[in-house]
């Protein structure tokens, strides 16, 4: 795995949201320099982020490289108790599967710092998981603080999935055990960038673009879509969504423009693809 750390170019900026950031103007944090987005899509097998769907499709039509993250064992509200890592993995890649897939070049992560006890078994069979359904090899998001003393070093395999590191300071570290290397580094969680209103986490990828996209699904990285095409799309699911508000007397009515519209996103995302070889 390449080190990044020792690349000598200017690092590419990223961010990353989750539900408490709205939903933001992916066109204006493009255009403020940002390169990579990564949105919370899952948590647990229960939690799924209200806007991730929009942030996984605006980030693609503003051009960015995109990613989806799922928190393992989320705690707020109330959690299925006794699920497990494939459990947890299917409910995230059900998630994305409905935001309407992974395409090549996306990033896929698992966001760990919340549990109890010994937890690299738990990671890696979650990682594996993951990968074996979807062909991408899944980043980890720790930080040492947490990833020390709930003995992740001791599980070596989990140094096959790259490292994006969480430290608040003004230098990169080194890797915690497993890791010898850090693939991507989250260094505030206070940052302002356009297009967002208030704080959110800032990203460091020293690399180049082609190197971050390597990280993601392999295949040929197609163009974003046309804006306009998207807000055709978008502008079909609201009416939709108002006439499920609005048809209680016409349950047809409303199927129908469901059904409409979600024609119209398939064939958006199936455009997407690159053709066959």
């Amino acid at each position: 795995m390449p080190d990044y750390r020792a690349a000598n170019t200017k690092p590419l900026r990223g961010i990353d949201v989750a539900s408490h950031q709205g939903r933001p103007d992916w066109q204006a944090v493009a255009a403020s320099g940002v390169t990579f987005g990564i949105s919370k899509a899952t948590g647990g097998t229960w939690y799924t982020n209200p806007t991730f769907p929009d942030n996984w499709l605006g980030m693609k039509a503003a051009g960015l490289v995109r990613g989806a993250y799922h928190y393992a064992f989320e705690s707020s509200g109330q959690p299925l108790p006794g699920d497990g890592p494939e459990a947890e993995a299917d409910y995230f890649l059900t998630a994305l599967a409905r935001a309407g897939g992974i395409l090549p070049g996306d990033l896929l992560v698992l966001d760990i710092e919340d549990g109890n006890g010994p937890l690299g078994d738990w990671c890696l069979r979650w990682l594996r998981h993951v990968e074996m359904n979807t062909g991408v090899k899944p980043l980890v998001y720790t930080g040492a603080w947490f990833s020390v003393p709930h003995g992740l070093g001791a599980v070596p395999a989990l140094a096959e999935f790259p490292l994006w590191l969480a430290a608040y300071q003004d230098a990169m570290p080194a890797a915690p055990p497993p890791w010898s290397v850090v693939s991507m580094w989250q260094h505030s969680s206070t940052g302002r960038v356009p297009g967002i209103a208030g704080d959110v986490d800032l990203n460091q990828f020293r690399g180049s673009r082609a190197d971050l996209l390597a990280l993601g699904k392999p295949g040929a990285v197609a163009p974003a879509p046309a804006v306009d095409e998207l807000a055709d799309v978008r502008r079909r699911l609201a009416e939709a969504v108002s006439a499920l508000g609005y048809a209680s007397g016409d349950v047809a009515d409303a199927a129908d423009a469901v059904a409409s519209a979600a024609t119209a996103l398939a064939n958006t995302l199936r455009s997407l693809r690159p053709p066959a070889a």
